[in-house]
């Protein structure tokens, strides 16, 4: 559609929309050059092609019709595609589209702070972070097994008198100024949880020991890799996996609820 719509007259809001179907694909596009044009068509793909003097869709969709073989043999399992894509075929619906849920995927909340935070309140910080992601959690009924704290400084904490005698790595931010290096932990749990308890004394535990005590903070960004729907736990690795997945989940919405109405 995107060759199309770059040669059609824009409508009176300067828009160029089109549209395509099994016949009009055809009846366009067939003979349109060069191939590279199209999506997942390169110049590797391209001079493959040529060596069989096809150098439009019209004649891939011709030469699969009996030589279907010779694609999966220059491209493989790619060549499915290559073939729908010349016959104008999008096997994936709108309702598979919709109906699809990822195995596997990833979350994460992240703060910039309007000043720099000191070690024991930028800890706040990190707890109620840690609660957000775990109440996510529960109410996409996912479990996680991983997770990960960035902690940023500010650069005011080299200018602080209390820190003249600071040795440690320093970076340059965005702008170009000199601030203490960045730290970073993780911790990988020994099964799949949505536990705030769990992934908050985890992630203490690191902070604890990570994290420069003497610095202000800045940047905070938590995430939780490796999360899962929980009807797909049970086909995951054989990692131990606790029957009480949402165990402490009720006390932790009780508590965020009773924390937002105050």
């Amino acid at each position: 559609m995107d060759i199309v719509a770059k040669h059609i007259p824009a409508d009176k809001d300067g828009i160029r929309i089109a549209e395509l179907d099994e016949h009009s694909y055809r009846k366009n596009l067939w003979d349109h050059k060069p191939l590279t044009d199209f999506w997942r068509v390169g110049h590797g793909i391209v001079q493959r092609l040529y060596a069989y003097g096809i150098d439009t869709m019209g004649k891939i969709a011709r030469y699969s019709i009996e030589h279907e073989e010779l694609f999966y043999k220059l491209f493989g399992v790619n060549a499915e595609l290559l073939i729908d894509h010349a016959w104008g075929w999008e096997p994936c619906t709108m309702e598979m589209v919709k109906a699809y849920r990822p195995e596997c995927n990833s979350m994460s909340s992240g703060q910039v702070l309007h000043e720099g935070y000191t070690f024991q309140k930028a800890k706040v910080v990190v707890q109620e972070m840690v609660d957000a992601l775990s109440l996510d959690l529960v109410e996409k009924r996912c479990g996680a097994d991983q997770l990960v704290l960035y902690v940023g400084y500010d650069k005011d904490s080299l200018i602080s008198r209390e820190l003249n005698d600071y040795t440690g790595p320093i970076s340059k931010d965005w702008y170009g100024r000199k601030v203490p290096k960045h730290t970073h932990g993780s911790a990988t749990f020994s099964h799949f949880t949505s536990s705030s308890h769990i992934m908050t004394q985890a992630v203490l535990k690191f902070y604890e020991e990570i994290v420069e005590r003497r610095l202000l903070i800045r940047r905070v960004n938590i995430s939780l890799n490796h999360v899962i729907r929980e009807e797909f736990i049970n086909n995951r690795t054989p990692k131990p996996i606790e029957l009480d997945l949402f165990a402490d989940n009720d006390a932790s919405i009780k508590k965020r609820k009773k924390r937002t109405s105050t």
